[in-house]
């Protein structure tokens, strides 16, 4: 898509770093910009700018872009409701034409709540469940060391992407029901 803008948000500035980086190596070292390449800022030549704003726990520093035609959002559970608050209205004109797409990337720390939660429950989201043990770049025997170093509910949680409830809560729901 020529002439888009991309953001890129995270939790942490260094997530945010981290993903820019990948988008740089995936264009390879002798990519050419339209114009001087920084650390949150990328021109493409077709027009496309992918930018980088820390959003902190409010969006305040995010706020003002005027649109976004795609919102690429990675370690997403930890996201505020704020930070959701100020991006998504940059969306709604670029929707009007097509585009205002959220690719939303996370693990499953965490208690299942927020806009990362509703995403995941939206039937207007397309989810894409990975597990580790689906990974062929990944090691069975590192899985398998490390499903006995774990309890089951930690190695569901950390290696299988599945929301464990043990995780955010002190008592489950079966010893809740049963008082």
């Amino acid at each position: 898509y020529p002439k888009c803008r991309i953001l890129i948000i995270a939790a942490s500035e260094r997530q945010e770093n981290y993903l820019i980086e990948k988008v740089r190596e995936s264009l390879g070292k002798g990519y050419k910009y339209r114009s001087r390449a920084l650390k949150t800022f990328l021109p493409l030549k077709n027009g496309t700018d992918i930018l980088k704003y820390p959003v902190g726990r409010a969006g305040i520093y995010v706020e003002g872009l005027s649109s976004v035609d795609f919102l690429i959002a990675d370690e997403a559970i930890h996201i505020g409701q704020d930070v959701w608050d100020s991006i998504l209205p940059m969306l709604s004109e670029p929707h009007s034409r097509g585009l205002g797409w959220v690719t939303i990337l996370s693990n499953t720390k965490g208690e299942p709540k927020g806009y990362f939660w509703e995403c995941f429950n939206n039937p207007n989201f397309e989810k894409v469940w990975i597990s580790a043990e689906d990974c062929p770049h990944l090691s069975k025997e590192f899985l398998s060391q490390e499903k006995e170093r774990l309890s089951d509910l930690d190695y569901r949680r950390i290696y299988l992407g599945e929301f464990v409830e043990s995780s955010y809560k002190y008592f489950g729901k079966e010893i809740i029901d049963e008082i």
